[in-house]
């Protein structure tokens, strides 16, 4: 028997069968892509039923103009965005809307991380401007499948788990954090007395003129109010104790109580706004969401030497 040919044979019995075999377990497409791809038919078949023209984002967000405004400023990571919405399934089923007729907007900062909505719709937001209307079809892997968790526990007796989602939303407003503490100070009728290193705008509402301040080691008393811009109390307390070293408060506070506090005379009230790079930042707490600016109000009770 020719030694050739065996080997021949013998390779190519080897290579079809690991051809067969990988054949047998090449993974099937995931059920996300599947349904990925189900549901970008449901969005292409609702557009030509409705002889609506859309545009796709690389991603595969399809959106709709529906009205354009003509602003070109689009809302950046941090400013606060105020619109109307309509949350339905391509059936028009609506799952989720505010309130048109009664003027009850939804008002929210702007992160890549926020929560309140799908991914399709992070990435939808930043294609909008004041006063547009714009239509979002978010196939399956851009809607609640890109949710931790999935479809939210209220909706899932209307939401199945990669449905395609239609957001109609109106834009209202976008505003920086500067815009929105100018507008608080106007509408208050405020005078800002003078401005911190890191921005922080202090209105002295009383002077206690008592000529003592804080020094090194030294505990403070302060009562507080602690308010968002809209006026709604997130904190309040009386005779709080701080202890002053080395020019700064100690323990966990903000920034912008750091660079006041210490430098009140006993007898001072001061009101301070704070942008939220000098409170709780891009990442805000249990009650106070990311960037967001707050308001206290602040009072030097007494200064205790030890």
């Amino acid at each position: 028997m020719n030694m050739n040919i065996l080997k021949k044979s013998t390779i190519l019995i080897t290579f079809i069968g690991l051809i067969s075999f990988s054949a047998c377990y090449l993974p099937e497409k995931s059920e996300l892509d599947r349904n990925r791809v189900i549901s970008e038919r449901e969005i292409e078949q609702y557009l030509r039923e409705r002889n609506l023209i859309a545009q796709r984002t690389s991603s595969g967000l399809y959106y709709v103009v529906k009205q354009n405004a003509g602003n070109p400023r689009r809302v950046e990571v941090g400013e606060q965005i105020t619109m109307h919405y309509i949350a339905s399934l391509l059936s028009g089923r609506i799952f989720d809307s505010t309130s048109v007729a009664n003027n009850k907007p939804l008002t929210f900062a702007y992160s890549n991380n926020l929560a309140l909505f799908p991914l399709g719709v992070r990435e939808g937001l930043k294609l909008i401007g004041t006063g547009d209307r714009v239509l979002l079809l978010l196939p399956s892997h851009l809607g609640f499948a890109s949710v931790q968790g999935g479809v939210p526990r209220d909706l899932i007796s209307i939401v199945p788990p990669f449905a395609p989602l239609l957001y109609d939303i109106t834009f209202l407003s976008i505003k920086s954090e500067t815009e929105l503490i100018e507008d608080y100070i106007r509408e208050k009728g405020l005078t800002v007395n003078r401005r911190t290193e890191s921005g922080v705008y202090v209105i002295e509402r009383l002077l206690g003129n008592t000529g003592k301040k804080p020094e090194n080691n030294n505990k403070v008393r302060v009562n507080y109010v602690g308010r968002f811009l809209d006026d709604r109390i997130f904190d309040q307390v009386n005779n709080f104790e701080l202890t002053v070293r080395d020019g700064k408060l100690t323990g966990r506070i903000i920034k912008a109580w750091d660079e006041v506090v210490p430098n009140l005379e006993k007898g001072d009230k001061v009101t301070i706004i704070c942008p939220s790079e000098t409170a709780y930042g891009a990442n805000g707490t249990t009650n106070i969401p990311p960037f967001t600016p707050l308001v206290f109000d602040i009072e030097m009770v007494d200064i205790i030497t030890p």
